[in-house]
């Protein structure tokens, strides 16, 4: 079996980050997420343009209004997972980092004829984000929202007296079941951030970092572009098809494979959940491999060992999925060269990143 990357490894022993992790789990956690990437298409063609791209319906959605989608090659593997909005004049594209360049070169692959252009808008707008169980508490505390949004992929704006220009919120839990991302005018940015900063600590919330972040990601079993959504993995192995894909749209770049494999029903691999009593033996540059007695099966994408009483260590990994059907038991290699068990704890299917 041909494995992807080295395997994603989150720890931090700090009582800062174990803070910061309860933090996510019982009140609030505010977050810079500026790093990430956005694009903005303009045009009259930008909504049909971006329907032939996407594994989901674009032409459908109405101001406001926002889906979860993949991006994928011919082949109907990852390029990238997309939060897609729909403003006013213009279609907003939230997503990984690191995944600018490719995005933005395979978009402007296909424009030809059509009225569409690409435009990055972090030069004018930054991103905040607001988890956890008290994240709307939050938000409310520090606007007064008429509507908040409430389900996911809804955006709304709104205007605050000290702010030049609209502040968007959009409905996102990125790793707990609550959560909201404000888009918020760059020359504003502190000013937003210091006044959410008040309102989260009022709820006994506080500022959480990249770490923290990802402990309760892996623990809820979201995959990520980079980690778990790779160009080597198929969309639907990813366990995300109900949240990102659509079999009822027109023909886009992707289908004719993502189709089949719908039609014919069958993964040879899946994502899937674990929980591990040791932590494994990492090898410099390569993954965790899972095995099934001495045969190798599939390999540990992402692990997080959580500051919880039981020092619980959580992973994400694709399985064979002949593996998974034979209920076999999976192991990996321990720190101390002992077999350790991977106890399964079911197929990946979360609303992504």
């Amino acid at each position: 079996m041909v494995m992807s990357q080295e395997t994603h490894w989150v720890e931090d022993g700090s009582e800062k980050v174990a803070d910061q992790w309860h933090a996510l789990h019982e009140t609030c956690g505010l977050y810079d997420a500026s790093s990430r990437s956005r694009l903005c298409l303009l045009g009259n063609d930008r909504a049909s343009f971006l329907h032939g791209q996407v594994t989901q319906e674009i032409q459908k959605l109405d101001s406001g209004e926002g889906i979860y989608a993949a991006l994928a090659d011919l082949k109907g593997r990852f390029v990238s997972d997309l939060n897609v909005y729909c403003l006013p004049d213009e279609i907003l594209l939230d997503f990984e980092p690191n995944d600018l360049d490719k995005v933005r070169e395979r978009l402007e692959t296909f424009i030809v004829s059509e009225d569409v252009c690409l435009v990055d808008p972090s030069e004018h707008y930054s991103m905040l984000s607001l988890q956890g169980p008290l994240s709307e508490k939050g938000l409310s505390t520090c606007f007064d929202l008429p509507a908040p949004p409430t389900r996911p992929g809804q955006l709304v704006s709104f205007t605050h007296p000290e702010i030049e220009g609209e502040i968007y919120v959009s409905f996102r839990p990125r790793c707990t079941a609550h959560g909201f991302d404000l888009f918020v005018p760059r020359p504003h940015h502190q000013y937003v951030w210091e006044s959410l900063l008040q309102a989260t600590e009022s709820i006994q919330g506080m500022v959480v970092g990249e770490v923290a972040m990802e402990m309760v990601r892996i623990e809820a079993g979201i995959p990520r572009s980079g980690f778990e959504l790779t160009n080597s993995i198929l969309v639907q192995e990813s366990g995300l098809a109900d949240q990102m894909i659509s079999f009822h749209k027109g023909c886009y770049i992707g289908q004719e494979v993502i189709s089949r494999i719908k039609s014919v029903g069958k993964l040879n691999r899946q994502l899937c959940r674990f929980r591990l009593a040791g932590k494994p033996d990492p090898k410099p540059d390569q993954p965790v491999a899972l095995m099934a007695g001495d045969q190798a099966c599939g390999w540990l994408t992402s692990l997080a060992v959580l500051p919880s009483p039981d020092t619980s260590i959580l992973a994400m990994g694709y399985v064979q999925t002949s593996i998974l059907n034979q209920s076999l038991p999976i192991h990996v290699s321990g720190a101390d060269g002992a077999s350790l068990v991977a106890d399964l704890d079911g197929p990946v299917n979360a609303y992504g990143t």
